[in-house]
C-alpha cells in the first residue's frame, strides 16, 4: 500500500486569507491537545471501530494494495490505520487541500475526518479530491455539523446538556479558551450554516462523484460508548462516500 499524507489540517490558500491564517494558528496552538485526543483513541481501543468502518466502506481495505491520500491528517489517525502492517512507505506533504500537489488519478482512496467544516471553499475541495482519484477510486469523508448550535435554535437549546457531559468524554482535551476561539472561527466558515450532510451530497454530485451515499447514523458505530451523549447530540459524526 502506497500512502501519502496531506499533513496540514487547516491550510492557507494561494491568496492566504486572514481567516485561513487564523485557522492555521488555532490548530498549531491546539496541536498538543488534539494529539492527546487521538492518542486516547488508540489507548482505549476506539480505533478498532474506525478500522471496521473503513473496511465496511472500502472493499479490500487492509487486505489489498491501495494508494491512499489522508487529507488533513493531523496526528495521522487514519494514516496509521491504513499503513499498519501493510505499508513500508509513507510520505508527508504540507499543502493545500483545495489545490493538491499530485497529478490526476494518483490515488485509489482519499480519506479525511473533521476537515471539510474548516474549509473556506469545500466545493472546490471536493472537485480537487475527485481529480486526484483514479477511475473507480473512492472518497470517504467523516465529518459532523460542528458548531451548529451557534446558528440553530434547536441545537442551541440542547447544547447545555452536552456541555454538562463534556468532562466525562475521555478524549476531550481542549481548554475553555480554545473552545471559545474555535467558536469564533466557526462563525466565519460556510459549513457552520450548511444543512449537512445534504449539502455535501449535492456538492459531491455536482463535482462529478458517482454513487454518493451519506450515512447519518455512522456515529453510532464509530464513537465509543462514553462519548455517545456528547458527540452524538448536536454534532453526530456522519460519513460520505463517493466514487469516481
Amino acid at each position: 500500500m502506497e500512502l501519502c499524507l496531506d499533513a496540514e489540517q487547516a491550510i492557507r490558500s494561494a491568496s492566504e486569507s486572514a481567516l485561513m491564517e487564523e485557522i492555521e494558528a488555532y490548530w498549531n496552538d491546539r496541536a498538543a491537545s488534539f494529539f492527546a485526543d487521538v492518542a486516547g483513541e488508540f489507548a482505549d481501543g476506539s480505533w478498532k471501530r474506525w478500522a471496521a468502518e473503513l473496511m465496511r466502506l472500502v472493499p479490500g481495505f487492509g487486505t489489498r494494495q491501495l494508494r491512499v491520500l489522508d487529507v488533513g491528517c493531523g496526528p495521522a489517525f487514519f494514516s496509521i490505520l491504513a499503513a499498519h502492517g501493510v505499508s513500508d512507505w509513507v510520505s508527508l506533504t504540507r499543502g493545500n487541500a483545495c489545490d493538491l500537489p499530485y497529478g490526476d488519478g494518483s490515488f485509489d482512496l482519499v480519506v479525511t475526518r473533521n476537515l471539510t467544516w474548516t474549509l473556506e471553499d469545500p466545493a472546490r475541495a471536493y472537485a480537487e479530491w475527485l481529480r486526484v482519484l483514479a477511475p473507480q477510486g473512492r472518497l470517504v469523508n467523516f465529518d459532523a455539523n460542528w458548531y451548529r448550535y451557534l446558528v440553530d435554535g434547536d441545537a442551541a437549546r440542547v447544547r447545555p446538556e452536552e456541555e454538562a457531559g463534556y468532562t466525562s468524554a475521555p478524549n476531550c482535551h481542549a481548554s475553555e479558551s480554545q473552545c471559545a476561539r474555535c467558536e469564533q472561527i466557526a462563525l466565519e466558515l460556510p459549513m457552520t450554516r450548511a444543512e449537512r450532510p445534504a449539502w455535501d451530497v449535492a456538492a459531491m454530485s455536482a463535482a462529478g462523484f458517482r454513487n454518493v451515499v451519506a450515512d447519518a447514523d455512522c456515529w453510532r458505530r464509530v464513537l465509543p460508548d462514553a462519548e455517545l451523549d456528547y458527540y452524538g447530540g448536536t454534532a453526530p459524526t456522519f460519513s460520505l462516500v463517493g466514487e469516481k
